[in-house]
């Protein structure tokens, strides 16, 4: 007996998710209420098939299955094979599924701005900030997966994966945060959670079924699936998780502009905010962390060309998607830097004096009004990676990024020759895969400078044989994979 399954998707965003194709469809000054635009289900179907991409056989045949796609083939005969027509035939596989268009409600679109970075000095490039648009937490989206399959059998031979269990999988590969959506993905977008699965079947037994699916479908209501299935996936077994926490004990800057004071007549520079809280975007710690990482590479091989090779790797490029996941780096207990100044000057920001470069005088009308803010921050980056810690090559440049990081020896935002954005965290912690956290000691800073570390930045780990045997290992791992050794 045929039977046509269908699942509903209900999703709802706990990130924020950026959809650049639509961009053009989103007109702002119309968005008033609940507004509803389409997803492709190409691009949905295209972070399904992503997630289930993998270098095991049966993946392969799943994904061949049930989504279709090029199949090379094999020729038998030897003259064929000695032909140059033989050497590129493939057989194309059609989809066993169909994916529906996702609609988005969402209340409000939001607005980002964002500063290239140059990779070789690892500061901002000059004229070159951009702005996307974005759609915030809380925005739903739902569509729907449906499949013919007999008698509830897998779909294709030697396939052993139902499409109920398929279905069952992506759904908690949305729940653990493996499946997301859009652009920005490595910078902490695209994140959703399964707020309701629902399913129905038509069953084709006989021709009153068959007309009752023709003409009254519609009609037919889904019935909710239980997602407790969910609570067993919570857990997910590739990731490794890096986290800094610290503080900006003398304030972190960036020349973005700053509507928030009531102050109209100067132009403010500052942090950005969202709902009222400031925050450092996730492409400035990517950014920083680009450029630590590709001056380690350079000084292992010398290559300009592995160099780049290699960033493109780990941090993506234009050929391929990273293997590192950002996000934005949110500042708690934060304080504005405030000046004391005469009467006559209200403002109490910090104020700068531009200097002509040619004749070393100062230039009219040229101040530079900042905001300045300190607080506590938490920098968090993931890696997805089934292998065992000491045999991932991102572990190593990662950890060597972060303590310098943490250290205050390589600040973050503008303004650092004045002393700004000097990061404190005094240990970099590595959650592996949920399973076990490591804590590795950062360079001494602060008021309890120790000469030791100073003198031994990389060596010096105290009363930690584990820390430093898993940093041997990851940098022997590390130097393999500089060298495309196996």
């Amino acid at each position: 007996m045929i039977e046509k399954i269908i699942y509903s998707f209900t999703l709802v965003a706990k990130s924020p998710l950026s959809f650049g194709s639509l961009e053009s469809e989103i007109d702002m000054d119309l968005i008033n209420t609940d507004t509803k635009i389409k997803v492709s289900g190409n691009s949905i179907g295209g972070a399904l098939r992503e997630y289930l991409k993998g270098d095991e056989a049966d993946k392969k045949e799943i994904i061949l299955a049930y989504m279709g796609g090029e199949e090379p083939q094999s020729s038998t005969n030897s003259q064929q094979k000695d032909s140059d027509d033989s050497q590129s035939k493939v057989k194309f596989i059609e989809s066993s599924i169909y994916i529906s268009d996702g609609k988005l409600t969402f209340a409000s679109v939001n607005e980002k701005e964002g500063t290239s970075i140059n990779s070789e000095t690892g500061t901002a490039t000059k004229h070159q900030k951009y702005k996307f648009k974005y759609f915030p937490l809380g925005t739903k989206l739902t569509f729907t997966i449906e499949c013919d399959v007999e008698n509830g059998k897998p779909v294709g031979k030697n396939i052993k994966v139902t499409f109920d269990e398929l279905v069952k999988d992506w759904a908690a590969g949305f729940h653990k945060g493996e499946i997301r959506l859009g652009g920005e993905k490595s910078n902490g977008f695209g994140l959703l959670n399964v707020v309701s699965l629902e399913k129905k079947v038509f069953s084709f037994n006989d021709v009153e079924a068959i007309e009752e699916y023709i003409f009254h479908r519609k009609e037919k209501q889904f019935e909710k699936v239980d997602l407790a299935f969910l609570s067993a996936n919570n857990e997910n077994n590739s990731t490794v998780a890096f986290t800094l926490s610290g503080s900006f004990p003398y304030g972190v800057y960036q020349a973005f502009d700053d509507d928030s004071f009531s102050d109209k007549k100067v132009t403010i520079t500052g942090l950005q905010k969202e709902d009222n809280q400031y925050y450092i975007p996730a492409t400035s710690i990517k950014g920083l962390l680009r450029h630590e990482v590709s001056l380690l590479l350079q000084q292992i091989s010398g290559s300009e060309d592995k160099v780049n090779a290699k960033c493109g790797e780990l941090f993506g490029d234009t050929n391929q998607q990273g293997k590192l996941r950002f996000t934005d780096v949110f500042l708690e207990n934060s304080e504005q830097i405030r000046i004391a100044r005469e009467a006559k000057d209200s403002s109490t920001l910090p104020i700068y004096i531009k200097i002509d470069r040619l004749t070393g005088g100062t230039l009219n009308n040229a101040l530079k009004h900042q905001n300045e803010v300190f607080g506590d921050a938490e920098i968090n980056i993931e890696l997805k990676d089934k292998r065992p810690l000491e045999y991932i090559p991102y572990v190593f440049p990662i950890v060597y990024a972060l303590r310098r990081i943490g250290s205050g020896k390589v600040p973050i935002g503008g303004r650092t020759v004045i002393g700004l954005g000097e990061f404190h965290a005094y240990k970099t912690i590595i959650n592996n895969k949920g399973e076990k956290k490591l804590e590795i000691p950062n360079l001494s800073n602060g008021k309890e400078l120790d000469e030791r570390v100073v003198n031994q930045p990389i060596e010096y780990l105290p009363d930690k044989p584990d820390v430093l045997q898993l940093l041997e290992k990851s940098f022997k791992s590390f130097e393999r994979w500089v060298n495309d050794e196996t």
